[in-house]
């Protein structure tokens, strides 16, 4: 260890702070000499960070569209499945009915038991009603019997 030397003049003094000031600035100095390639990097993941911040909102708009359109189209085919459904079961209720599959259409109701309600109210309809027969239906109907009945039609028409 060196032997201690007291400081007489504020020369002297200046030179010590001055040699210890220099120590340390060039140990500071080493300590920090990256500080602009760190400052650097540091610029350039800001940016990233923001470029990818950007990407992410994009991406986070795009999803939420296609989730929107998603449940349009689960809505929409929803819908369907239900229509597809009614059309089955109105049918099904006309055929139990005795009703023409036609007719299977026109039946209204919200539940099934409304439907059936609705299917014997129109097939009370039809009972109803009697059809008349547009011709003879009966077995002993010939070729002369349409002869005459066509011969009576000419008879009365009049010119």
């Amino acid at each position: 260890m060196a032997e201690f030397t007291p400081i007489n003049t504020q020369e002297e003094l200046d030179r010590i702070i001055a040699d210890r000031l220099s120590r340390k600035e060039s140990q500071v100095r080493a300590e920090f000499s990256d500080y602009a390639e760190i400052k650097e990097k540091a610029e350039k993941y800001d940016t990233d960070i923001a470029e990818l911040k950007g990407q992410l909102e994009a991406s986070n708009q795009t999803a939420t569209d296609n989730e929107a359109n998603l449940n349009k189209r689960i809505d929409e085919l929803t819908a369907q499945v239900k229509q597809y459904e009614d059309g089955s079961l109105k049918r099904r209720i006309a055929k139990e009915s005795g009703l023409p599959e036609e007719l299977a259409g026109r039946l209204n109701g919200a539940t099934e038991d409304e439907m059936r309600e609705d299917a014997k109210a129109l097939k009370s309809v039809f009972d109803a009603t009697e059809t008349v027969p547009l011709r003879d239906t009966e077995a002993g109907a010939s070729a002369n019997d349409t002869r005459a009945a066509l011969r009576e039609m000419l008879n009365d028409i009049k010119f």
